[in-house]
């Protein structure tokens, strides 16, 4: 998926504000999103879609890559909108994998501030996978062929608090990862 034509789809990474985007300090990173006709990206859909239990292949956003090179960040944020209730024709972003597919960082893990874990207590084999000497959040290392999911919305449909998220910045070195959203149904007009 990364060739040296992918570096001319890579723009600079926006936030989204409502019904539009824009820059912002807060996502300093590089996006390409990719064609949702490519087979490659259909299949990878699907895959997404039948982890979930089969969720409709429409309801999936369009995939994004996104590159952080030194520096470069996304400051702690929510995949779910942060209003409540969602207008009606809106939807939410319901679930997230982010898949690391090039890392040549140590430090640019994906950090979540507000879950604790005592790691005292778990199997040192997760220390791999994640920095178990972060006592303030949990960081997920990015190793590449890894991947990380989480459901955006509690059991309610509410934003759930705990899924803030950091895209920690490479001191030197850069992280590739892939986005895959998935939303609530879309209303039918």
């Amino acid at each position: 998926m990364l060739t040296s034509n992918s570096e001319n789809l890579f723009m600079r990474s926006t936030v989204g504000i409502g019904n539009s985007s824009a820059i912002s300090n807060e996502r300093t990173s590089s996006t390409a999103v990719l064609n949702s006709s490519d087979p490659v990206v259909q299949r990878i859909i699907s895959r997404a879609s039948s982890f979930q239990g089969y969720t409709s292949l429409e309801d999936h956003e369009p995939l994004q890559m996104t590159r952080y090179s030194a520096g470069q960040e996304f400051k702690p944020h929510w995949d779910h909108r942060q209003f409540e209730p969602v207008p009606e024709n809106e939807t939410q972003r319901i679930t997230t994998f982010f898949a690391i597919l090039e890392a040549t960082c140590e430090t640019c893990g994906t950090r979540f501030p507000d879950l604790r874990i005592d790691w005292s207590k778990e199997d040192t084999r997760w220390c791999q996978f994640v920095d178990c000497n972060d006592h303030e959040g949990v960081t997920i290392r990015p190793i590449p062929g890894n991947a990380l999911f989480w459901k955006n919305l509690d059991n309610a449909g509410a934003g759930d608090p705990r899924t803030l998220h950091a895209g920690l910045p490479p001191i030197a070195g850069v992280k590739t990862g892939l986005n895959i959203w998935t939303h609530t149904p879309r209303l039918i007009e």
